[in-house]
């Protein structure tokens, strides 16, 4: 009964993880799948704490113990930090809530019987991306790009392979149609990081001892050939977007710039949105003629889980991080098939993490978790005996803040949604307004609210609140609508240095820059409006619009009269 539970419960998990954003109109679609899945995940364990439980303590091993100590730090540094954020707090949550089901549903022998629904679920996933690609981006199933879609079938792919080398027909069927789904998905997903992943997952899956039954030359030159093959790869993947991987290595510097600035605790939770467009900006400023100049955009991700760590919280959360992984892999010297898969998961998502953003999906601390589960299985180690009482002390008051914060969540998303409807044709804010005391907090309202001020000509209170969403959010379409808030009340000044702190974070746009034209010409500087103009006119145009071509038409009046 307890495994039928846990094997619906994971699967509800995941597949709510994935179709909840897809589905439901959502402002902040990850955090609020977050949310949900963990307030339903604790409740799940608040129901069991409170029913009747059969043993009155709960025992944890060594690795257990470690994990719960490290998921403890990692809330700490969270509430301690300079700018507080929900959102790890609720990635923890959902970890060690997950992890306590699984362990009350399942042992480490039981919890095979969880792999064929998992597989069977991801195969789904897999045939719905690969018959719905019709994205110029690849494969992206019901995520909202293929980072996500691949990262989903990384994870599930260990587990395929485990099922092909299980006994049975039924085991090794799913096996083998998850491990060519999964890899087929990988590929046309167009995801290079899913593609290094999967050699990785791979190389992993080796027998063991495969090299040893050689001589010495043919290993060498298997090494060689080995070696050969990566490079070869590595270099094949940069070139074929080229641009891409050049996009990542200027938000990597800038990434490097963040974390010299404050390397010890960072920048906290939300300090790489609110700063990073900054540094990208001071880039382009004293190296304007940078051939990755029109590569830069808004950027709301490092595409590197550990630089995002180190610029978020320094090397104090990099130490946290590390004493996971190694812990993981020393925890035991025994490697059993489950335990090797669990690790291959793990090495692949930590892969993953090299190149994109795994953990931004909720999915993948469903799956993170149960790789946790596996590593720390069959561990003989000393054990601590936990009594229920405390876990529950632990548990429930955290359960009850997680569903009352998701319920009040959902209430002001749906007010949210009805506001952005009526709000243009009413020429007003009241439905904003409202909702300002409940998600005040949220910087993704608070640009909202201050564009819909801007739009309906509330110039000063839009600057106000922008400069409260400036301390959690920060890009170049903010410090647009500034300029414009400035501008409409007669602060050239201010505006110029909004418009050109604008145009330094993405130099290869021209709105900023036909705003500093507007701006010199009301102070009556001809030559630098000009000036300004005609380099406008020769930019190449990145992405084709009718903004651009109403700038460029009004760019080039504005010459003809200057003549």
């Amino acid at each position: 009964m307890y495994q039928i539970v846990g094997i619906v419960l994971m699967l509800v998990s995941c597949i709510g993880s994935v179709l909840l954003p897809h589905y439901f109109d959502w402002n902040t679609e990850q955090s609020m799948t977050l949310r949900l899945v963990t307030a339903l995940v604790l409740s799940v364990v608040s129901i069991r704490l409170c029913g009747i439980f059969p043993r009155k303590v709960l025992s944890l091993n060594r690795g257990e113990q470690f994990l719960y100590i490290w998921l403890t730090a990692i809330g700490c540094l969270c509430l301690l930090s300079g700018q507080p954020s929900a959102e790890p707090l609720f990635s923890a949550g959902l970890i060690g809530s997950l992890f306590l089901l699984l362990k009350y549903c399942f042992n480490e022998t039981t919890i095979r019987r969880l792999f064929i629904p998992l597989v069977a679920t991801g195969c789904c996933e897999a045939t719905y991306g690969l018959l719905q690609n019709k994205s110029v981006l690849g494969a992206q199933g019901h995520f909202d790009n293929p980072a996500g879609f691949a990262a989903t079938m990384v994870a599930l792919l260990p587990f395929a392979i485990l099922l092909i080398r299980e006994t049975g027909t039924l085991n090794r069927t799913v096996g083998i149609s998850g491990t060519l789904l999964f890899i087929t998905a990988i590929v046309v997903s167009e995801s290079r990081a899913g593609i290094v992943a999967a050699i990785t997952i791979g190389l992993l899956s080796l027998p063991r001892g495969l090299f040893r039954r050689f001589c010495r030359r043919i290993r060498i030159v298997s090494g060689a050939f080995l070696l050969f093959f990566l490079i070869a790869c590595t270099v094949l993947l940069y070139q074929y977007k080229k641009d891409s991987a050049d996009g990542r290595l200027l938000i990597w510097q800038c990434s490097w710039n963040m974390i010299r600035d404050r390397p010890l605790l960072g920048h906290g939770p939300n300090g790489f949105t609110a700063k990073y467009m900054l540094y990208q900006a001071d880039y382009f400023a004293e190296k304007p003629d940078s051939r990755l100049a029109p590569l830069a955009d808004n950027t709301k991700h490092p595409f590197n889980e550990y630089l995002g760590c180190a610029v978020s919280f320094g090397l104090l959360g990099i130490l946290l991080l590390g004493g996971l992984f190694i812990a993981m892999l020393l925890i035991s010297p025994k490697k059993t098939p489950y335990k090797k898969t669990g690790l291959t998961s793990i090495a692949a998502i930590a892969v993953l993490a090299l190149f994109s953003y795994p953990l931004h999906y909720t999915i993948m601390l469903c799956f993170l978790t149960l790789d946790l589960f596996l590593v720390t299985g069959k561990e003989k180690t000393p054990e601590r005996r936990i009594p229920i009482r405390i876990i529950r002390l632990s548990v429930i008051p955290f359960a009850l803040f997680s569903i009352s914060t998701t319920v009040r969540r959902i209430k002001s998303e749906i007010h949210w949604n009805k506001s952005k409807q009526t709000i243009l044709a009413e020429a007003n804010s009241r439905g904003y307004d409202d909702l300002y005391s409940d998600l005040g907090g949220e910087p993704l309202f608070l640009y909202n609210y201050g564009a819909v001020l801007n739009r309906i000509g509330k110039y000063r209170q839009s600057r106000l609140i922008l400069t409260e969403c400036e301390k959690q959010f920060n890009d170049c379409d903010l410090q647009i609508i500034q300029a414009d808030n400035y501008f409409r009340i007669g602060n050239y000044k201010q505006a110029e240095i909004h418009a050109k702190l604008a145009s330094n974070m993405c130099p290869n746009r021209f709105v900023p820059l036909y705003q500093l034209v507007e701006i010199y010409d009301k102070t009556a500087r001809e030559e630098e409006a000009v000036s300004l103009a005609r380099h406008m006119i020769d930019m190449k145009v990145k992405v084709p619009s009718e903004t651009v071509s109403l700038i460029r038409y009004r760019i080039g009046k504005l010459l003809e009269k200057g003549e």
